[in-house]
């Protein structure tokens, strides 16, 4: 707003002097005036002086003079009478009293050791230790954008502000801050199934009532050059909300630096991603509830290996950086000052946005040394070139596809999915189907031929069933685009008579071994030309066999056509099909004539459908049968793994056992669904949402769709794991507060709680004789270790024992 006769002519903004606000706010400058030395006024203070009529009564406000960087009022302000008051001179009196006073204490600041900088702003020192550093590093105060000033009332203290010291820069250095966006800051909670809370004033970290919360930013590294070394890098959060923090607790809150891919789908990633995120780094220090308080800054220092990293993800164009607030995930009842029993403890950052904020975003700050004069080349990134698969000749290869693929996903699991970084090479179209779909990619009308009535009533069937088996087998047919052209060419008929008959079902068999034999030598038949009639004789219904030797011709008949051109479709719905029975007459002329018996039609049908049956995974998935399968990021990414179970049974655990990474994954997922099915596989267990939106198991009758809910908990219950031999069902549950593993009947009786210890216990998985249980926890500190107990909860062990990250186990019936 311009400024008038009631506001200070030096209240513009810091970074911008033309542009003044009405209200308080820690980016005015005030009298601030370069020449007159770095005096910055609180939020107190501009509400007592610099946004009244009366700004000459501040005690340091200053006319301007040429050069400053103020403009001149737009009129002079109202004069005082020439008389002053006896209460004005007690004002002058109290106000010269507190000049002293703050005279003196920043004559007590100046004399501290740190002479290194002669800037007379309120500086601070962090005396927390970088790891591998033998002195605190050196650290500049916030810039005020970032760094809040109280706003306070008579009541209210001014809380202090924390010690800083200003950086000792080298000529080639550059200190860089950098702020993330509104739609990279937030919070996530354990209650929320889907979606976070981006752009929130708060950054949430701790516990309420159970529900576990974690602050989340990322940072764009983008606008810095790489090559610049960077030579520290510190991570700043202001404090905004302390009402549910325990200040009596034990509890801790950490930085914790999240592996790259948690930045895709970002703003879709829900609480579990980030719970399940794998953490690259932790920065220190872990503070505690005393280090804790609005508008007081928190630092949390890179070391070293950590500034490398940070310097390479630059170097690399790995621009997005993410970061997790961890609080405690455990809480004891404590009474607050108004002597209300609380079950909490959480303490709330500064986002800088939303309504709530004081205008305090988290800043990471980066010195930064000179960038080299030419850029360092962009790595090289390794492509793989795939080649097109070739085009089926007809549909009996791509069924033969078909069944050599599932072969091999059976035997060996499934294809590799494709990379990110591919490009693919597209040979010339080897036919027309190829080179319309190249002419559609490109935006170029499509030339369709129009397709021919079919001559008769088999042409017609075969075209169906052709159409059939191209649906199944390669999806149905993409519908026709606009402004497509119609070729219709004048056909040039062929007339092709049809096969003899054979005579025998043996000479068909004789055929069919002929033919084979010929497409393998001398490759499949000439493909019919455009325009092809066909002489088909009139079409007969099938005559009832006359003899059982006519009966085994055409099973024998069936047989060779099932193995040359697979079975027939089968009938959609329950039809009756009269039946003959061959029943010998004497005939006229003394031969046997069969007597055609055709019942009449039943009044119902009942057709068996067989019992689901639960089948061990042991007889189809090969040589992960008994294997216990989870996940691990060893090789430096998430990969699955398959260990001998004998180890799990071990004193020694599976930590020295040679585990073997697994090509494929679908041992895994068929492993993973047969979890929720009881021994007879006529009931499944899953996780639905109750009428207050959490997360409970319920048990589906999968012939009928019935479903009981066997769980009402106030938290949430999930990864649910059904045992092999018998109704027992585990699960996870944060109902405690944390994530722990129970048991329940099917029909909901007999909950018992199996683990209680302060970290979370998931992803259950039975042995395949019911009698123990293998499990995933985050006990040994910031990895995540696979752990055994028995069924009753007793003798819980670690068998993971490495320096890696083993979870979500799946053990192979």
């Amino acid at each position: 707003m311009a400024n008038d006769h009631g506001t200070c002519p030096y209240l513009g903004l810091e970074f911008d002097s033309s542009v003044r606000l009405s209200y308080a706010d820690s980016g005015h400058s005030c009298f601030a005036l370069p020449q007159k030395g770095q005096i910055r006024p609180d939020l107190e203070h501009q509400t007592r002086f610099c946004l009244v009529s009366s700004f000459p009564a501040c005690p340091n406000f200053q006319t301007a003079e040429k050069g400053d960087r103020a403009p001149e009022p737009a009129s002079p302000p109202a004069k005082e009478s020439s008389s002053v008051p006896w209460w004005q001179l007690a004002l002058w009196a109290i106000a010269l009293l507190a000049a002293i006073g703050v005279v003196w204490r920043l004559t007590d600041v100046l004399a501290q050791p740190d002479t290194a900088s002669q800037d007379t702003q309120p500086v601070t020192q962090d005396t927390t230790p970088v790891p591998g550093d033998e002195t605190p590093a050196d650290w500049p105060t916030p810039d005020p954008a970032y760094v809040a000033a109280a706003i306070v009332d008579d009541q209210s203290p001014t809380p202090e502000p924390m010690p800083q010291t200003t950086p000792k820069l080298l000529a080639d250095e550059t200190l860089v801050s950098l702020v993330p966006e509104q739609g990279a800051v937030g919070w996530v909670g354990s209650q929320q199934a889907n979606g976070s809370n981006l752009g929130d004033s708060y950054l949430h970290a701790g516990i309420v009532q159970g529900e576990i919360f974690y602050g989340i930013l990322q940072f764009d590294l983008s606008r810095l050059k790489r090559g610049a070394p960077v030579r520290q890098a510190a991570l700043l959060l202001t404090g905004l909300d302390d009402k549910r923090l325990n200040m009596n607790g034990n509890g801790s809150w950490q930085a914790r630096w999240l592996d790259p891919e948690i930045n895709e789908r970002w703003s879709r990633q829900a609480f579990q991603d980030f719970h399940n995120a794998t953490i690259l780094q932790s920065l220190l220090p872990a503070v505690g509830p005393t280090e804790l308080s609005p508008l007081v800054p928190n630092k949390f220092v890179f070391n070293d290996d950590q500034v490398r990293s940070l310097e390479q993800a630059i170097y690399d164009e790995s621009y997005l950086v993410a970061f997790r607030l961890d609080g405690p995930l455990t809480t004891s009842s404590w009474t607050d000052e108004d002597g209300n029993l609380r079950d909490e403890d959480l303490f709330s950052w500064d986002s800088g946005y939303g309504p709530a904020t004081r205008g305090n975003s988290p800043v990471l700050q980066l010195v930064m040394g000179s960038a080299p004069a030419t850029p360092p080349a962009v790595p090289t990134r390794d492509l793989i070139v795939v080649t097109s698969t070739p085009t089926p000749e007809n549909v009996l290869t791509v069924a033969a596809q078909l069944h050599t693929a599932t072969a091999i996903a059976v035997t060996t699991g499934t294809p590799t999915p494709t990379p990110r970084a591919m490009v693919t090479a597209t040979p010339t179209p080897v036919n027309e189907a190829t080179a319309r779909a190249d002419r559609f990619f490109l935006g170029l009308p499509l030339v369709i031929t129009e397709t021919p009535t079919p001559a008769n009533v088999l042409t017609a069937t075969m075209i169906a069933m052709l159409q059939t088996a191209e649906a199944f087998t390669t999806g149905t047919p993409t519908p026709l685009p606009e402004g497509y052209i119609m070729a219709t060419p004048t056909p040039t008929f062929v007339v092709i008579t049809n096969t003899p008959t054979a005579q025998s079902a043996r000479e068909l068999l004789d055929r069919t071994i002929i033919e084979a034999t010929r497409t393998a030598t001398a490759g499949p038949p000439t493909e019919i030309p455009v325009g092809v009639a066909t002489a088909t004789p009139t079409p007969t219904g099938t005559p009832l066999p006359l003899n059982q030797t006519t009966v085994e011709a055409r099973i024998l008949l069936q047989t060779v056509e099932a193995l040359t051109i697979g079975t027939w479709t089968p009938t959609p719905t329950a039809t009756w099909t009269p039946t003959a029975t061959p029943s010998p007459t004497p005939a006229a002329d003394g031969t046997s004539q069969p007597t055609v018996v055709v019942p009449e039609e039943p009044e119902s049908l009942t057709v068996p459908i067989p019992e689901p049956t639960r089948v061990p995974l042991g007889s189809t998935l090969g040589t992960v049968a008994g294997k216990l399968l989870f996940l691990s990021d060893r090789l430096g990414e998430t990969r699955i793994f398959a260990i001998d179970s004998d180890c799990v049974y071990s004193p020694e655990g599976c930590g020295n056992v040679q585990a073997d990474p697994l090509v494929q994954e679908t041992a895994y997922i068929l492993a993973r669904d047969q979890q929720s099915l009881d021994i007879g596989g006529s009931r499944r267990v899953i996780v639905q949402l109750d009428a207050r939106g959490v997360p409970q198991l319920a048990v589906v009758e999968l012939d009928s769709h019935d479903s009981n809910a066997i769980t009402s908990l106030e938290g949430a219950a999930y990864d649910p794991a059904w045992s092999p031999v018998d109704d027992l069902i585990v699960f996870v549950s944060n109902d405690p507060g944390n994530d722990e593993i129970f048991t329940i009947a099917a029909d909901g009786s007999g909950e018992t709680r199996l683990t209680n210890v302060a970290a979370f216990d998931k992803h259950p998985t039975w042995s395949p004789d019911g009698q123990t249980i293998v499990f995933y926890s985050d006990r040994a500190g910031d990895r995540r270790q696979l752990w055994v107990m028995n069924a009753d909860g007793s003798q819980q062990r670690n068998i993971s024992n490495n320096q890696f990250n083993d979870w979500d186990p799946i053990w192979v019936e």
